[in-house]
């Protein structure tokens, strides 16, 4: 369904954007988290309105093209956030192009109609007070961990499968399968135990009790892992194969 409209804002600069959906308190993190001038980035609009840019959609071919890859985006961004703040995941709520004059045209697929974002809690921003009692002036912006992994993931594959498949972890099944890629990414089961020093022990468990909980019923381990410590352990996992994976692409390159 496409929607023609001729709102001209001058705030918004030509080009795709892909509109998102879901909780607020999560909106406002990846809009806090995915900050210009880095890319990916998140526009808030005066409405409420949250807009994701990316040069990952500049040069699409149609509303359709910009929607596939805003999808396989969103995935890797569903993961990353997961990771560095714990959201849940995000959906594409459709796909806007605004035109040299300030036109906007709006196509809304089927899977975006009837989505609804849930109004809940807002972020706060933290202030820095100095010895003087004053405020102490913002730091300069940086590129953030979430924008940095995407930018790795788009250029590796594997980084790219890891964190679309964290985003979708929910289960002990998809837990584990974010386990083998996690180690995959650092080259075995070995090298992520040595990773993890005093944690390894832990690893080990939530491993077997992932594995003990996707099958039919076989040997108990002797330590099961409640699934929200396992969420928050995986997490931890798996954002220390991607430091080592990214540590190591800059020893190399």
């Amino acid at each position: 369904m496409t929607i023609e409209g001729t709102n001209l804002n001058s705030d918004i600069a030509p080009g795709w954007y892909v509109r998102l959906t879901g909780d607020h308190s999560d909106l406002e993190e990846w809009h806090y988290t995915l900050k210009p001038p880095f890319d990916p980035f998140i526009l808030r609009e005066p409405d409420g309105t949250y807009l994701l840019m990316s040069a990952e959609l500049s040069d699409a071919n149609g509303a359709s093209e910009v929607h596939e890859r805003a999808k396989a985006l969103i995935d890797r961004l569903n993961g990353a956030l997961t990771l560095a703040h714990e959201t849940e995941p995000l959906k594409t709520g459709g796909v806007v192009r605004v035109d040299e004059r300030g036109n906007r045209h709006v196509n809304v697929f089927a899977e975006a109609v009837g989505e609804i974002a849930i109004v809940s809690k807002a972020l706060g921003v933290g202030v820095t007070i100095g010895p003087d009692g004053q405020p102490l002036p913002q730091p300069p912006e940086q590129e953030s961990d979430v924008q940095q992994w995407n930018r790795l993931a788009a250029q590796y594959d594997l980084l790219a499968d890891l964190l679309k498949q964290r985003g979708k972890a929910s289960d002990w099944y998809e837990m584990y399968k974010t386990i083998e890629l996690a180690e995959r990414l650092v080259g075995g089961e070995h090298n992520l135990r040595g990773l993890l020093g005093d944690s390894a022990k832990k690893y080990k468990d939530l491993k077997r009790t992932a594995n003990y909980y996707r099958h039919a019923p076989g040997d108990r381990p002797e330590r099961l892992i409640k699934i929200g410590e396992g969420r928050s352990l995986l997490n931890f996992i798996v954002r220390c194969s991607i430091v080592n994976f990214s540590n190591n692409i800059k020893t190399c390159s």
